[in-house]
């Protein structure tokens, strides 16, 4: 006859306790390190979005500064040069003035948005306004106008050294003149199947 006897009981097998006083220090020590990481990060990014709302704000009132003044010289002295030179200034204060608001409501738009406005009031440049601005996913449009042809090469230059716009590029311009013969542009992303790029 055969017995077998069971040595390693249930009684006598090790048991590992998970739950245990150091492990859960540890555990709150590392949610405490990450909250303090998160709350460092969001009094950062705050602070960076309030610089970059006042110096879009100072420029718009520098534009206005300088409209009021052209205003003025414009009412002594009547001239076409002034009369775009006002008209100009008036659109680049509508520039600032849209990219102020959408900086105001930045927390309800999507990240990549917040960056593309943030971006174009770092970059803005004299002498050139925006009239319409879209962004779907990779895909941009800018539609607006410049004083003088050769700004908007150099403000595209300038543009590309942002870290939002590094690597894209805009595959298709368009340039026209208006009855005040400032020059109006359009800029598009590449879009599926189109890739040329067309001037006047």
């Amino acid at each position: 006859m055969k017995f077998s006897v069971n040595l390693y009981s249930e009684e006598m097998r090790p048991r590992y306790v998970l739950l245990t006083l150091p492990f859960m220090l540890l555990v709150w020590a590392l949610v405490v390190i990450l909250l303090l990481l998160g709350w460092g990060y969001a009094e950062r990014q705050l602070a960076y979005w309030q610089v970059v709302e006042q110096q879009a704000g100072q420029r718009l009132q520098h534009q206005r500064t300088q409209i009021a003044s052209q205003q003025q010289l414009l009412a002594r002295e009547p001239s076409e040069e002034l009369a775009r030179r006002v008209v100009g200034l008036q659109e680049q204060v509508d520039t600032l003035k849209q990219i102020q608001n959408l900086l105001q409501q930045k927390d309800s738009g999507a990240p990549g948005y917040a960056t593309f406005m943030l971006e174009l009031a770092k970059y803005h440049e004299d002498g050139i306004w925006l009239n319409q601005i879209q962004v779907r996913g990779t895909q941009m449009y800018l539609q607006g106008g410049v004083q003088q042809s050769e700004a908007l090469p150099a403000w595209l230059d300038r543009l590309s050294q942002s870290p939002y716009f590094q690597g894209k590029e805009f595959s298709n311009v368009t340039l026209t003149r208006d009855t005040q013969d400032n020059l109006q542009f359009v800029l598009s992303s590449a879009f599926p199947g189109q890739q040329k790029v067309a001037d006047e």
